[in-house]
């Protein structure tokens, strides 16, 4: 009798452990998973700044390019320096001197009240 109750208690205590350890792996297993779909959602949103990173190189790279020609070295030495080709007539304009300003009198009253 008492080898019969042992053996039930043995039973049921394998049993528990069983249910235990399977419940253990089904909740990490959906942590797991859960973790998965969150790293690809996390590397699509990497994916989308990587390209807008190079999309944003190349706009830069290309204003380098720009900025090395000749063509843009040249406009810029005509308009802030001033600066004139073989064969072309430069012209200075020059501000006439401004007239100066006359004396502001004070407010109106001062002139009425005495």
């Amino acid at each position: 009798m008492w080898r019969a109750l042992s053996e039930r208690w043995l039973v049921r205590g394998v049993l528990a452990l069983t249910l235990v350890a399977v419940a253990y792996f089904l909740v990490k297993g959906i942590f797991s998973i859960m973790e998965a779909v969150e790293a690809g959602s996390q590397e699509e949103a990497l994916r989308e700044q990587l390209e807008a990173v190079k999309a944003r190189y190349q706009a830069l790279e290309a204003v380098r390019n720009y900025m090395e020609s000749d063509e843009f070295i040249e406009a810029m030495a005509r308009q802030y320096l001033g600066l004139v080709g073989p064969g072309e007539v430069g012209i200075v304009v020059v501000a006439p001197t401004p007239a100066p300003t006359p004396e502001i009198p004070g407010p109106w009253w001062e002139a009425v009240v005495p």
